[in-house]
Parts: structure tokens; C-alpha cells; sequence
């Protein structure tokens, strides 16, 4: 009895609901609003640190993520147990991109490609939350979480305003857009242009000068340039200027951003048709293995394309040097290179 009637079928494991005992359990961080500690190496819990205050945003947060949770967004923190009384149990990240610069990219600047990631999920993040009704406010590469796999993460939603509730959070002084009355979707695109800035450089924007200076440069519309991504700095100036009206605009100028200089619109290997490169005579058991998608490389071909030929009786004496060698028992011969950097098109088994 309640054993399943399949044997090879496994079981998903479930992780044990947090009990609410915080003892022995390591702290990662603190602020206004609670305090985060660490269960196992997948999830985190925030707890309050007993203000009212406290007890009050993360009331708010609870909510936002009640809402969040409906339709997951993978560039928004998970959270896993938002009915947990003793309190939110989130998905738990390596780092933030605030102390991944400062601890990779003291003395150098991140990527290029890299930075431009970064900035379009965190974009996606943010237009997901945004039309979930909620404005973050406290936009910032501090509250980015970085996933195991580089995923950017938005979190930190205590305080926040939800519905058009007033926040109990403000930006940061180099993140805030000056002369607004309440905090808006707009002024949220402003503190990600400020975020962005970060990423590309390592430094919030006006490091080096005072939060009065850079108050009296930003009423003044007087923004610095990022002259080492053309492109990333025409992006963020379009978010201190209101060029964007909504999160999603941003969102697809910044997609364009990222796959500049692709032969094709879409990246996906699965978008590209498939070739009928099937070899003869296959088992079975080897058949959906045979199948090759033909992909276009992502730098611009500086020289011409390759062409393999699609008759697999040829690939062995290609590969041999014209000394034709015998297939294996399952009908499998030799292939074409896999990859060459002459060339911009290659083959992926799938």
C-alpha cells in the first residue's frame, strides 16, 4: 500500500517547512527593515527586528510577494513560504552585483557583455513588479541579487509601494530623480539608469563628489557620460531625461542592446530550422540523438561560411583525409567540425 506503481520513477524532494528557530542559524545581512539569516544553502528567512517600523514593512513585503507569486518572474526573488508567520523564507542568491563589483572588479571594469546582461534582466525584473502594481523605489545594484547561474534577481521589496500606498523607503542620493513628489514608475527607471551606470563602471554615478553637488547637477539635467559603451550610455541617459515611459520600453531598447551585432533577430538554437542531417540505418535508441540544428555564431563573420556538405557518406572521408573509415555498430559515422572561428556556422546535437 502507497508504494508507486512505477519503480524507476523518483520522487521529488520537498524541503521541510522552516519551524521559526533562528538559533545556530549564520546572519548574511541587516538593515531598516529585518534582519536576514541563512537556513541551508538554498533558502534564506527575513525576520523583523522587533520596531514597528520593522514589523510594518515586512508586513508590506509579505503582501508584494503575494502578488509576485502568482505568476513567477525569474528575475525576481522566489519566495518560498510567504504565509510563514515567523517570516519570509526567500530564495537565497550568491551576492549582490554591488558586492560582486567591488569584490572581482576593484581594480578593473566588468565586461562589457556582461554588464549588458546584467542591465536587461534587471530591467525585465523591474517591469514585471511594475505591472504588478508595485514601484520598489529603492532601485539599486545593492538590492540585485546574483544567482548560482548569474541570474539578476530583484529583491527587497520592504517598504515598498504597493497599489500606489506611500513608501516608507526612499532612493539612494545618486538614484533619485529630483523634484518628484511621490515615488513613481518613472523615478524607478531613473534609479536603474543609475544602476546601470554601476554596473558599467563600478561606482555609483558622481563618486567622487558631495550628495549636495550631485543634487544641484542632477536639477540642473548636468548627467556624466559613459563613453566606454556608446550604446549603454545613450540607454541611460534616456532614464534620467524621462525618454522611457514605461519599464518595458527600456526593457526592449536594452534587448537591442544585448544582441547588437547578431546575424540573426533571434539567438535561440532552438529558433533556427532544423537540417536533415540524419545518418542511415539508425537504431532506435539513436535516433532522436542524429538530429543537428544549424545556428548562426554571435560575432560578426570576417570570413566566409563554411559549407558542410549533408551527405554523411562524405563526412568519414573528409575527417580521414580521403581514407574512408568504417562506422560503428549503431550506424553513427564521424561528424563535421563542430566549431571553427573561420567560420560562423557550426552544428549542435540536441
Amino acid at each position: 500500500m502507497g508504494v508507486s506503481s512505477d519503480p524507476g520513477r523518483k520522487r521529488k524532494s520537498r524541503c521541510r517547512l522552516w519551524d521559526g528557530n533562528i538559533h545556530n542559524l549564520e546572519p548574511l545581512g541587516n538593515g531598516v527593515s529585518g534582519l536576514v539569516l541563512a537556513i541551508d544553502e538554498k533558502r534564506v528567512v527575513k525576520i523583523d527586528i522587533g520596531t514597528q517600523r520593522s514589523i510594518e514593512d515586512l508586513e508590506t513585503e509579505r503582501e508584494i510577494y503575494r502578488g509576485l507569486n502568482q505568476q513567477h518572474n525569474k528575475h525576481v526573488l522566489r519566495c518560498y513560504e510567504v504565509d510563514n508567520p515567523s517570516g519570509l523564507v526567500l530564495e537565497r542568491c550568491d551576492d549582490t552585483i554591488r558586492k560582486r563589483l567591488r569584490s572581482r572588479y576593484r581594480n578593473t571594469q566588468p565586461p562589457e557583455d556582461m554588464v549588458k546582461k546584467w542591465a536587461c534582466e534587471a530591467a525585465q525584473g523591474l517591469a514585471y513588479i511594475h505591472r504588478c502594481g508595485v514601484v520598489q523605489v529603492d532601485v539599486g545594484c545593492h538590492n540585485m541579487m546574483l544567482s548560482a547561474d548569474g541570474t539578476v534577481k530583484l529583491g527587497d521589496f520592504a517598504g515598498s509601494s504597493l497599489d500606489g500606498s506611500p513608501p516608507t523607503v526612499d532612493y539612494e542620493v545618486r538614484s533619485k530623480l529630483p523634484g518628484i513628489n511621490a515615488p513613481n514608475q518613472l523615478s524607478d527607471i531613473f534609479a536603474l539608469g543609475s544602476g546601470i551606470w554601476e554596473m558599467a563602471t563600478g561606482q555609483p554615478p558622481y563618486s567622487d563628489k558631495t550628495w549636495r553637488e550631485v543634487h544641484g547637477l542632477y536639477k540642473r539635467a548636468k548627467f556624466p557620460r559613459l563613453k566606454r559603451i556608446p550604446e549603454l550610455d545613450r540607454v541611460i541617459r534616456k532614464c534620467w531625461t524621462q525618454g522611457y515611459n514605461s519599464a518595458q520600453e527600456l526593457v526592449d531598447d536594452l534587448e537591442d542592446v544585448a544582441y547588437q551585432g547578431f546575424e540573426s533577430s533571434s539567438t535561440l538554437v532552438d529558433s533556427q530550422e532544423y537540417l536533415n542531417l540524419e545518418p542511415q540505418e539508425l537504431s532506435p535508441d539513436r535516433e532522436a540523438a542524429a538530429k543537428y540544428k544549424y545556428v548562426e555564431h554571435a560575432k560578426t563573420p570576417r570570413h566566409k561560411p563554411r559549407k558542410y556538405d549533408p551527405d554523411p557518406d562524405k563526412w568519414d572521408k573528409k575527417r580521414s583525409r580521403g581514407r574512408e573509415k568504417k562506422r560503428d555498430d549503431k550506424g553513427v559515422g564521424f561528424l563535421p567540425k563542430l566549431f571553427s572561428w573561420r567560420s560562423y556556422t557550426y552544428h549542435v546535437r540536441v
